[in-house]
């Protein structure tokens, strides 16, 4: 924790017999190391940690569409960032490889210009992200959690990323539109990838909107409407096989139903 006690970091697993990890300091000052209760003696050290990339917008780091960086993780609880230049209103996978140890969890987080994470990705070491303005972003590779090693064991590793041509993208310059009645089919591409459709709506109408096709995942898919300004207006519910959600237009004109996957991969069918 910082000095004002707020938490700046967590490392450890409960039921370790030797917990460990990793921290960076983003300034210089006091810090507080917090030791959850237990039963046993301990003993506990410190030691610096060479880092080849910093955690910050300050990082020397660089990561390009179509061309691999490596980068090495120093310990548990290690990130990585990376700066990367995206187009607007495009959707990117970012896929980390490398030889992870048992029980480690690897995660890619995404970052604006100014270091405000706009997103996280699910623990598979792979996620999706749609780009809203054109300009400079930040990914952060992290090694979060766990591992059967030792705190300080290295891991090297390889971040690429690659555009999802195919992919409907969660913001209001949305290419996807329906219509009032019709149905459009889709699939999900990745565990946090989310998918908006533009829709005209006449004020003081109600109208439903489903989704079929989710499995039987959980958590499962979540169905929202918003409005032309991409602000949320109402979200749905579970039902058998999917989401709904009912809503009358306040107004006349354009509306975005915002879909996103839960633990479910593939096909889907939107009906109005």
């Amino acid at each position: 924790v910082d000095a004002s006690g707020t938490p700046v970091g967590v490392n450890g697993l409960n039921g370790q017999t030797a917990q460990s990890g990793y921290f960076a300091a983003t300034t210089t000052a006091r810090y507080y190391v917090e030791l959850l209760p237990s039963n046993n003696a301990y003993t506990l050290s410190l030691a610096t940690v060479g880092d080849d990339r910093a955690q910050t917008i300050s990082t020397t780091g660089t990561l390009a569409v179509g061309s691999p960086a490596s980068g090495v993780f120093e310990a548990r609880g290690d990130a990585d960032w990376y700066a990367i230049t995206l187009a607007a209103d495009t959707s990117y996978r970012f896929t980390l490889s490398g030889a992870a140890l048992s029980g480690e969890s690897w995660r890619v987080r995404f970052a604006d210009s100014t270091g405000t994470i706009l997103g996280t990705g699910p623990n598979i070491n792979s996620a999706l992200f749609s780009s809203r303005a054109a300009g400079t972003y930040y990914v952060s590779a992290e090694l979060f959690a766990g591992a059967s090693g030792g705190a300080t064991t290295s891991r090297a590793y390889t971040l690429t990323a690659t555009t999802v041509a195919s992919d409907v993208v969660d913001t209001i310059n949305t290419a996807s539109a329906l219509t009032i009645g019709g149905t459009i089919n889709s699939s999900w591409q990745a565990l946090n990838d989310a998918d908006w459709f533009r829709v005209t709506l006449t004020a003081g109408q109600s109208y439903s909107f489903s989704q079929t096709g989710s499995g039987n995942g959980f958590p499962g898919p979540t169905i929202a409407l918003y409005d032309s300004t991409g602000a949320l207006i109402k979200r749905g519910g579970a039902v058998m096989d999917g989401t709904l959600l009912t809503a009358t237009a306040a107004t006349s004109g354009t509306y975005y139903l915002g879909l996103a996957t839960g633990t479910y991969l593939g096909a889907y069918a939107v009906t109005t």
